[in-house]
């Protein structure tokens, strides 16, 4: 698939890669550099010039679609073992990360599994209007998600987590590291407080590079500090036309563990 960010990207790695040792003198890829490459491949191509003006989509972009993504990759960087993961503090625009152990493909899709329990909800407490005024994006369906109280029955039905008591805080919380599209506190019967984090998604693939930016959020957001907070509990939902939404939850990452490149799934519904 012929597309521009290819000979970008591999550019970018090419820059970095120490051939001696066999690693990246600097993984981290700054929105600058995405501009300066980006630059220079309109140099060489007059009949096709892309846009400088939003580099912090560059990769945001990309992985919308991960069977897209894995086309788009550059094949010399995956041989070299390397994948990448969205950046969005300190001026980044990415990073460049080790392939996890056996991994064939730069990203790896998250989808429901072919036998996850499946769990009937009641949509006749969505008001008429609502429906009319409903849309097929995000926040309509962090809206349905929280009127039909889906991040709570999954919670209490289907995590690995034994809960008491869950919360909602808030809704579309932007961080410098990652967007959020709602956040929980959690009480586990052990007397633990947990942060729950959702990340909705309609049309776009569940990307667990994003699902990682947003534990590294709420880490990093000083509103949460002076909470004893235990450990975060990532989620995020899909909307599956004419099935219903996907529920994923990752492990949760505990306060005192260092930060995650990578979240196994655990459970989904």
């Amino acid at each position: 698939m012929a597309t521009y960010k290819t000979p970008v990207i591999e550019q970018l790695f090419d820059a970095r890669w120490d051939a001696t040792t066999r690693q990246l003198r600097n993984p981290f890829v700054t929105l600058e550099e995405v501009v300066e490459k980006i630059s220079a491949y309109n140099a060489g191509h007059p009949l096709r010039q892309i846009s400088t003006k939003n580099p912090a989509n560059f990769f945001k972009d990309l992985v919308r679609s991960i069977e897209y993504a894995n086309k788009v990759w550059p094949v010399s960087v995956l041989h070299r073992g390397y994948t990448g993961a969205q950046q969005t503090s300190a001026g980044r625009c990415f990073v460049f990360l080790p392939l996890p152990p056996g991994a064939t493909t730069a990203f790896i899709p998250i989808l429901p599994s072919p036998n996850l329990p499946i769990f009937p909800v009641s949509t006749l407490q969505i008001p008429t209007l609502a429906r009319a005024l409903s849309r097929r994006d995000e926040t309509w369906l962090m809206q349905v998600a929280t009127r039909l109280q889906l991040i709570e029955l999954h919670l209490s039905a289907n995590s690995p987590h034994e809960l008491i008591y869950v919360e909602l805080l808030q809704i579309g919380v932007k961080q410098n590291l990652a967007e959020i599209d709602a956040l929980y506190m959690g009480h586990t019967k052990g007397g633990a407080d947990v942060i729950i984090t959702v990340e909705a998604k309609t049309k776009d693939d569940i990307y667990q590079g994003q699902i990682v930016s947003q534990v590294l959020a709420v880490r990093s957001m000083k509103s949460l500090r002076p909470a004893r907070i235990d450990s975060v509990i990532p989620l995020a939902i899909k909307s599956i036309p004419r099935t219903g939404i996907f529920v994923v939850e990752f492990e949760a990452v505990h306060t005192a563990e260092p930060d995650p490149k990578e979240l196994k799934v655990v459970a989904e519904a």
